[in-house]
């Protein structure tokens, strides 16, 4: 299972192993980008338990994600454009300035637009997906790459009842949080 699945290929530890195993894997993409929804569906469509959901993992019915504008994407000097896309709007935006080519950030700033843009998404909390996807909850490997969120969606993940047994995430972008997610898988897990 995946959460922030992006397009399925880039920079995602995912997809060697679920293509490499497609006959004896299921997996669960979730992604809350509709403008890359159809390349993650085109990079899966070999395999053939694969079940993608367009939503967000969150307590809340709607969350308001930032990202890079679509259309700007392209010309992001990191790994992938679309990878930068979070609750955390200073986040996005930091990132934009500091990856999108400075002579297109002044042409885009004096025509009076902005790098990024906000969107609302619907989101559940992960069993609710696992359940609308008809998916089992027995989770062998949880990965999660939320760009700096990555411990709320494992705080929304019920691992107490989906027992993954490897959990993968960016400890980097959450730096002054780590204590406390470290914390909560040992209690949640009986480590």
């Amino acid at each position: 299972m995946q959460v922030g699945a992006n397009d399925g290929v880039t920079v995602d530890p995912v997809y060697p192993f679920a293509m490499h195993y497609k006959d004896s894997t299921s997996v669960l993409l979730i992604e809350p980008q509709n403008n890359v929804i159809e390349l993650l569906r085109k990079n899966y469509i070999e395999h053939p338990s694969a079940k993608i959901a367009n939503v967000a993992v969150s307590a809340t019915s709607k969350v308001t994600l930032y990202r890079i504008r679509p259309e700007l994407q392209k010309y992001y000097t990191g790994i992938i454009g679309s990878g930068v896309t979070s609750e955390n709007k200073s986040y996005v935006e930091r990132k934009a300035v500091s990856q999108l080519p400075k002579k297109l950030i002044k042409r885009e700033f004096n025509k009076g637009n902005n790098l990024t843009e906000s969107f609302e998404m619907n989101s559940m909390t992960l069993m609710d997906i696992i359940k609308t996807q008809d998916f089992s909850k027995d989770i062998d490997w949880l990965q999660v790459d939320t760009e700096g969120y990555d411990d709320i969606v494992i705080y929304h993940s019920d691992i107490e009842t989906t027992k993954p047994c490897v959990i993968s995430y960016d400890k980097c972008t959450f730096l002054r949080r780590k204590k406390a997610i470290f914390d909560h898988l040992s209690k949640k897990s009986g480590i």
